[in-house]
């Protein structure tokens, strides 16, 4: 399984190198980066102006390759594994009964039960977990030889003894056992030789068995390779070993306590992260509902791009923080009155409005593959009023520019920088869907994607300059309150 271990290891690590990269730089410029990659290896011939596939798209292609590829690899793996075991069974002489080994003679039984059944497992992770030690040779064969003695005893399993200087195997009764057990001592030849000796006590002379027999079928019925009760309490012996290690480790680290909670906070903090994502993955992208200012639901804005040169959003929004206190020094108490009037609306209907617009533009980016294909007529509907909406949000905001142009503040924070590239976005998408034919070929998705892509790019940098200016707003109404 290691080769499997290894080659699941480098495709977790490509995603995460990808998952990292994308926070870092954003899942725009970290798939753009991807495309361009694809695109010079001849793997795509999209442009690389226009490869802006979504992050939604690639994590789930890569979660279906690398899902089908562990189960490829597990199954081959799988195969090999017991491929080998039947090889390693067969040299040991342990595979199942046949013709030429239906029968184990005394030693081999008591080898069985020590080192090869579930049992003797059991017995060795006990030694181990409970006692800190490793079970010896001697002493795990003395514990299986008392307990086959305790087995024939009971007459749980039937054994047959030859006497020496014959050919001729009989059953033993059982009640033989309460006199006679089970020894051994180490050969030459075969490692361990076992034999029968009197019980303590007993002076009759028991017969001379040469060799003593059990079929394999009953011996492995009676302690076999794999038992599921037994598998789990081996299970639960290695779990309290590996906690007792960890134990062991912090206790020899001060302070214990902290490190505690640092574990369980760091597996709890795991645990959220895989079931968030996989809630994520599963739920597939939702919507982001920009809501009212009585009840705001405003969309989080994304961190700047490293090494990307801001937009005028962004230095707008800079400048006016830089210069707001200035502005409003000197202002009489006409001006102030009406600079609240004009930062309320901003911060009210007017964003608001602008929320509503971009929820309605979200619904259509969010699904819009299956939408084209169920009804591509309700999609350019919705896109045309989309499209209107947020060119009567802009004509209001450049109403209150041109009214109150004497407000340097109000010039520079309402100013929308990406309104071309916003409703040029739309145009270019409501366009590839229109150019599509009635019957949608195959390839429907692939043609119209670099549009959708262009689309929810604008669409995040006006929500962000959208959230931006609101906070903004309300910012500059409360600090002219105060004054």
């Amino acid at each position: 399984m290691h080769l499997t271990f290894r080659l699941l290891a480098c495709l977790f690590a490509l995603v995460g190198i990808y998952l990292a990269a994308a926070l870092q730089n954003g899942p725009a410029v970290t798939d753009a980066h991807v495309c361009e990659t694809a695109r010079r290896f001849g793997i795509t011939s999209i442009p690389a102006d226009q490869c802006t596939p979504s992050l939604d798209l690639w994590g789930i292609r890569v979660a279906i390759v690398v899902m089908l590829l562990c189960v490829v690899f597990l199954m081959v793996d799988a195969y090999l594994v017991r491929r080998k075991k039947r090889e390693v069974s067969a040299a040991n002489n342990l595979s199942p009964a046949s013709y030429s080994d239906r029968y184990v003679e005394l030693m081999h039984i008591i080898l069985w039960i020590a080192d090869y059944s579930a049992w003797g497992r059991w017995q060795k992770w006990q030694q181990l977990v409970l006692n800190g030690a490793i079970l010896g040779e001697i002493n795990a064969l003395q514990g299986a030889s008392s307990f086959l003695h305790k087995a024939a005893m009971n007459g749980d399993i039937h054994l047959q003894g030859r006497l020496r200087n014959t050919f001729e195997y009989k059953d033993v009764d059982q009640h033989f056992w309460r006199k006679a057990a089970f020894n051994f001592n180490p050969d030459d030849r075969t490692l361990w030789r076992a034999f029968v000796i009197p019980c303590a006590g007993v002076t009759d002379t028991l017969p001379d068995f040469d060799s003593l027999i059990v079929e394999r079928s009953h011996l492995e019925k009676l302690w076999p390779r794999h038992d599921l009760k037994i598998d789990w309490l081996i299970t639960k012996l290695w779990i309290r070993a590996k906690c007792q290690k960890v134990t062991t480790a912090i206790k020899k680290m001060e302070p214990s306590h902290l490190i505690w909670f640092s574990v369980m906070g760091t597996a709890f903090c795991a645990l959220v992260g895989i079931v968030g994502l996989s809630w994520q993955s599963y739920r597939g992208p939702q919507p982001i509902v920009l809501g009212p200012i009585s009840k705001p639901a405003v969309t989080a804005v994304p961190a700047q791009q490293p090494g990307s040169s801001p937009d005028n959003s962004s230095s707008s929004v800079v400048a006016s923080v830089k210069t707001t206190e200035n502005q409003n020094i000197g202002l009489s108490q006409e001006d102030i009155s009406t600079k609240i009037d004009i930062w309320r609306s901003v911060e009210g209907a007017l964003m608001n409005d602008f929320a509503n617009a971009l929820n309605q533009g979200d619904s259509v980016i969010g699904g819009w593959a299956d939408q084209v294909k169920n009804n591509r007529q309700d999609v350019l509907t919705r896109l045309s009023v989309f499209r209107n909406d947020l060119s009567k949000v802009s004509s209001r905001l450049e109403t209150l520019r041109n009214e109150y142009s004497k407000y340097d503040d109000v010039l520079d924070t309402l100013n929308w920088p990406r309104k071309d590239n916003m409703i040029e976005a739309i145009d270019n998408f409501a366009e590839a869907i229109k150019s599509m034919p009635a019957d949608l070929p195959s390839n429907y998705e692939g043609k119209i994607r670099p549009y959708a892509g262009t689309l929810k790019s604008e669409w995040d940098r006006t929500a962000t300059w959208q959230s931006t200016t609101r906070r903004m707003a309300e910012t500059k109404r409360k600090e002219l309150s105060n004054q």
